[in-house]
């Protein structure tokens, strides 16, 4: 049976994309039909720009394009009556992916500082990068030239410019390359001076999402399904910082011996979403972004917000079904910690009370041992229950066979009370006292891991 292709399209190679490359690796874990290969291309202009242009491209040159990584966004460059409409179905990455990078030569509180800088390194216009420099420029007063201020170089060549001792002077690098940011930190040659994704204009911004056509997603459903669940299952990985994520990472990205690092940092700036579900305010912050950064005066009006929510109905809440499924399910089947597991202590304290039992069976009775054990089973099946959700019942049962255990024991040598000379007490308060050693102890091994 001949095998068939789906090709996604990338803007380029970049280490925030690590959950759909390691869902390619592990063939989106089986979601896919078995005769469907995935194959992730590069666009050769190496914009968003290029990358969106080339799926919605009708002719033959670019007809194998069916998917692509980019800036959802662009989407405003079609018209809501286009012939061939686009379908955005995932996210991939949010919250302004991009880290200011520096010497640490200027105090940077917030965007328009950035200004202050001499020139600002990003990608070529038709990128997210460029226009983010292009509202740095604006916002701070700056008054050079864009084509003065902005330096533009290939994506990749954004820090080695800024290494470089006259072109690096006085510059300011905006960069996703966390694993070469994390190099670069870590041997003292530069510094992030601001995480974009932390500033209140690309706070909460879809920043990149898997982007079809409407004629694709209708054609094709059970493969559109399948890669979106491989990469929500990719995204959980990732967030978990899974070993096997890690280990792919350090193999497949130049730096890779700083994957975790670099993991880590992006996770801390929620760079990596939850769900692949596109959100409608993640979307409205994006466009208006998208708006105050490309137009005169970088006014947010009513009529863009208008536009911004048309485009979301027209072209990414009809698929955004697609995105919640494979959220729920996966989450539903996410493995929940078991009280039980291969704790070592939860073995140990096992042992403990099968010894202890024997011990207060030949040194008690038989009635001390079993309250023991059963104080113990009780607390197991507590534990287990989903309805369970923290331990304070397990306390108080510790509590109250306590409490009465030591007053049944107690009660004999009261005079006044003239129970010495009845049916003995002690023997079932020792009973209720075992019994909560037994919580206790199954209380402890039960006990959720820190």
């Amino acid at each position: 049976m001949p095998r068939r292709r789906v090709h996604i399209l990338q803007m380029g190679k970049h280490f925030l994309y690590l959950p759909l490359y390691f869902a390619r690796q592990n063939q989106f874990f089986g979601f896919l039909p078995d005769d469907v290969h995935v194959e992730i291309d590069t666009c050769e202009a190496g914009s968003d720009e290029a990358t969106y242009s080339q799926i919605m491209d009708e002719t033959a040159a670019h007809r194998d394009f069916v998917m692509a990584v980019t800036d959802p966004i662009q989407v405003f460059k079609t018209p809501l009556d286009a012939r061939r409409k686009p379908a955005v179905l995932a996210t991939l990455v949010t919250n302004g992916a991009f880290w200011a990078v520096n010497h640490g030569t200027r105090k940077i509180n917030g965007l328009r500082d950035l200004g202050a800088f001499e020139r600002v390194i990003a990608y070529r216009p038709g990128t997210s990068s460029y226009s983010i420099a292009a509202r740095i420029a604006r916002e701070s007063g700056n008054t050079t030239p864009l084509d003065q201020f902005i330096e533009v170089v290939a994506p990749g060549k954004e820090l080695l410019l800024l290494t470089d001792a006259k072109k690096g002077h006085g510059a300011v690098a905006l960069s996703p390359d966390l694993l070469t940011i994390e190099d670069m930190t870590h041997n003292q040659r530069a510094s992030v001076e601001l995480a974009l994704g932390g500033t209140p204009e690309y706070n909460d911004v879809l920043v990149t999402a898997l982007v079809s056509y409407q004629q694709y997603v209708k054609d094709n459903r059970t493969i559109v399904d399948a890669i979106v669940m491989g990469l929500q299952k990719a995204l959980l990985m990732t967030r978990l910082k899974h070993p096997d994520v890690i280990k792919f990472a350090e193999d497949y990205f130049t730096f890779g011996e700083h994957a975790s690092g670099a993991v880590s940092k992006a996770l801390q700036a929620e760079v990596f979403p939850l769900s692949v579900s596109v959100a409608q305010a993640h979307w409205m912050h994006a466009a208006k972004a998208y708006f105050e950064a490309n137009h005169p005066g970088g006014g947010w009006t009513r009529d863009e917000e208008e536009r911004g929510i048309e485009y979301f109905k027209a072209f990414v809440e009809p698929y955004s079904g697609i995105g919640e499924h494979a959220t729920k399910r996966l989450l539903d089947a996410a493995p929940q910690p078991k009280p039980d597991g291969d704790d070592p202590r939860r073995l140990l304290t096992l042992l403990v009370c099968a010894f202890m039992a024997v011990g207060l069976a030949v040194g008690l009775g038989l009635v001390a041992a079993l309250c023991l054990v059963g104080g113990s089973f009780m607390t197991w099946w507590f534990a287990r229950q989903k309805w369970v959700t923290d331990y304070r019942l397990i306390f108080w049962l510790f509590i109250v066979g306590a409490v009465s255990g030591t007053l049944l024991v107690a009660l004999p040598y009261v005079g006044w009370l003239h129970v010495a000379d009845k049916a003995d007490p002690r023997n079932v308060g020792l009973g209720f006292i075992t019994f909560a050693l037994g919580t206790a102890l199954a209380g402890y091994a039960m006990r959720p891991k820190p």
